[in-house]
């Protein structure tokens, strides 16, 4: 019998190391039991994570319940794309993330020159791309 609240959110989710180790390890057998459960669920991205979190103690106060992402709800069920018209309301906000946007709009270049730093055709500098350890 499955002893746990069922919670439910965005299916965009950053994980730790150490939560992944204890879905892949399972020492209170509550991953598996839920995997077990949510093989069957419409939408086990949006459920399966957010149950097995917040059903353990070790790891139920982690949680930020934001998914960091900034989109315009449409008012169609066709999804309205970001372009540089757009640009100031992206950078001001708390986002880190944004959606959907053209493969080659200009707004992408913005957001690599001015937000991450990053020159054309080359990485966004930082410790993790340097030589050094």
């Amino acid at each position: 019998m499955l002893c746990a609240k069922i919670n439910a959110g965005s299916p965009w989710v950053i994980l730790s190391r150490s939560f992944m180790e204890f879905c892949i390890y399972g020492w209170d057998n509550i991953p598996r039991k839920l995997l077990m459960y949510f093989t069957n669920v419409a939408y086990p991205l949006e459920t399966y994570f957010h149950t097995v979190i917040c059903n353990s103690f070790e790891f139920q106060n982690t949680t930020l319940s934001n998914d960091l992402r900034y989109d315009i709800i449409p008012e169609s069920p066709k999804p309205k794309i970001l372009n540089t018209s757009k640009y100031g309301e992206i950078v001001a906000g708390e986002s880190v993330f944004a959606q959907p946007i053209q493969e080659d709009d200009p707004l992408l270049n913005m957001i690599d020159e001015d937000v991450l730093h990053r020159m054309p055709d080359n990485f966004v500098p930082g410790s993790w791309s340097s030589c050094q350890g």
